[in-house]
């Protein structure tokens, strides 16, 4: 993943590093940020906290996810909410920094296909 700030959102949280833990910087590209804001206007259903909470973990824990098997989304691991209703699909990168980029954030019914269109778009844009 390439730090481009067309690409990612300045919107990071960062976990308290300590000595046996690694800290990864954890953001979502500006498309995915969009989606969001507009999803937790229209539904306030808690899915910003459960969000936030996810953020937060994944900052200490980048394999809290499951790897999705897609061709589509090689790298890609996902998060569900308890209800299994919301998906959060994200890529970890440890080199040349520990960072977590968040592509997609939604309901199950069609983040797999957002989440698709935003890594084709990630990867034409970093050629």
């Amino acid at each position: 993943m390439n730090d481009n700030s067309k690409l990612v959102s300045n919107n990071t949280n960062r976990a308290e590093q300590t000595s046996t833990t690694r800290s990864y910087e954890v953001s979502m590209t500006l498309r995915c940020e969009k989606e969001f804001l507009k999803q937790i206007k229209k539904d306030s259903n808690g899915i910003e906290a459960w969000v936030d909470s996810v953020m937060k973990e994944l900052a200490s824990n980048p394999t809290f996810g499951a790897k999705l098997s897609s061709r589509e989304l090689p790298g890609y691991r996902s998060v569900h909410s308890k209800d299994n209703n919301y998906r959060i699909i994200y890529k970890a990168d440890e080199f040349p920094e520990p960072k977590v980029l968040v592509i997609a954030i939604g309901h199950r019914e069609n983040i797999y296909g957002k989440a698709t269109r935003e890594a084709q778009l990630l990867r034409s844009e970093n050629q």
